[in-house]
């Protein structure tokens, strides 16, 4: 996301640092993830992203990109781990 508003910018960073603490807690008992695992789940919010934006754009089901999505995270923690 290249949000040119500052002030919406600064309400996504917050979200996606939120959401990189949660699921860093989940997958490693920490909020705050090593490095590489920090890099990686910025990665794969980026990667969701763009996923579901196309699923929209092609009208594929939501629920269909859910495995895809979900073995994603899966493979990218593991690699980060």
């Amino acid at each position: 996301l290249r949000a040119s508003d500052p002030e919406l910018r600064a309400t996504t960073d917050r979200y996606v640092e939120s959401v990189i603490a949660a699921i860093a807690l989940n997958h490693f008992g920490t909020e705050v993830p090593p490095a590489p695992a920090r890099a990686a789940l910025k990665g794969y919010l980026a990667f969701f992203g763009a996923a579901l934006d196309e699923a929209r754009a092609d009208g594929t089901p939501p629920e269909r990109m859910l495995p895809i999505l979900t073995e994603t995270l899966a493979a990218a923690m593991r690699a980060a781990a």
